[in-house]
């Protein structure tokens, strides 16, 4: 198992090009290092805050919009990893056997004009969290990054018939400004969070600015990919980095959710939505700024109760990953 594994570490730096790599930190970085303008680093993390696939899918359209290269792994990513739960993947490339391991990737764009990002696919560690956060940090101070933000999705008790919420948290100068502009509200949660959690409270000790955008996706679904939630996610992105607004896809994430029916059970029916739409509408109102949220009513705690709904299932990532997927929070 040995080789097997060297041999796909190897083949997967191999595909960045490069002759060589250095180390930062527990990082593989591809040589020649790129020099980066004060750059932010947008971050999405699996399982923990990764519903619907939202921050996936947002930085994979981001990294292709962009051409993003790979900058660098983890080195030893079994280091953190238990992969009887991040499982490797095999597969047969021109008849010959290859395995892809579980592992962290850091992508970057440094075009001439915009905003240069650093785009970071985190997989939660099982083991040595602080280890883990210590050896991002290290990328993040090595590259002069100027802001670190997490976006990702959450299951709440909203209707797919309304617009879908963002909430967050956020440090720096401008985190009013930004959160206008994204249309987004203040975070109130309050519960189990992740280690990884540490790199935003070290970044903000550091100088360094900080974001985090979460899409609120309606309890009652299970998308593997929930467009919409990705469509509204990139959306206020578009709007912060000046991307153009196709590549927010907004018309196949309202497609995804006008399809959806209660006759095979995606939604629920009758009173059931109807109370879920008066619940959004009383708290967010027409500003779409809610204030916190209220416990629900027995009825519907009853309705999610009766849901048969595996949340340990996950979409296929961007990088043949396939972690576990669970509620979330910020």
């Amino acid at each position: 198992m040995g080789a097997i594994a060297n041999s796909s570490l190897t083949r997967n730096i191999a595909d960045v090009t490069v002759n060589h790599v250095m180390r930062i930190g527990e990082f593989d970085i591809a040589e020649p290092v790129p020099e980066l303008r004060d750059p932010h680093m947008l971050v999405v993390l699996r399982p923990w805050i990764d519903v619907g696939n939202v921050g996936s899918l947002s930085l994979g359209r981001i990294e292709r919009h962009l051409r993003s290269k790979e900058l660098g792994r983890l080195h030893r990513p079994g280091r953190y990893y238990d992969f009887t739960r991040y499982r490797p993947r095999s597969y047969l490339v021109s008849g010959n056997r290859e395995v892809t391991i579980p592992n962290t990737i850091i992508r970057y764009s440094n075009p001439e004009d915009g905003p240069h990002l650093l785009t970071t696919h985190l997989l939660e560690p099982h083991l040595y969290g602080e280890d883990y956060s210590d050896a991002l940090l290290e990328v993040i101070q090595y590259f002069g990054v100027k802001q670190y933000a997490l976006i990702g999705g959450m299951y709440d008790m909203v209707p797919h018939t309304r617009p879908l919420v963002v909430s967050g948290l956020g440090t720096g100068e401008y985190v009013e400004r930004d959160y206008a502009i994204a249309n987004a509200r203040p975070s109130n949660y309050e519960g189990p969070t992740t280690i990884t959690y540490t790199i935003s409270e070290t970044a903000t000790k550091m100088g360094i600015e900080t974001r985090a955008f979460v899409v609120h996706l309606p309890q009652y679904l299970n998308l593997d990919d929930d467009y919409q939630g990705a469509a509204r996610m990139m959306g206020l992105l578009c709007r912060l980095y000046d991307f153009p607004d196709y590549i927010a896809q907004s018309d196949r994430g309202q497609k995804q959710y006008d399809e959806l029916t209660s006759r095979d059970g995606q939604i629920p029916s009758g009173d059931v939505l109807t109370r879920i739409e008066e619940m959004y509408d009383s708290e967010y109102g027409a500003d779409n700024r809610p204030e916190p949220t209220t416990p629900l009513p027995s009825s519907i705690e009853e309705f999610l109760q009766g849901l048969d709904v595996d949340l340990s299932d996950a979409g296929e990532s961007d990088d043949g990953d396939d972690p576990d997927r669970g509620l979330a929070g910020v």
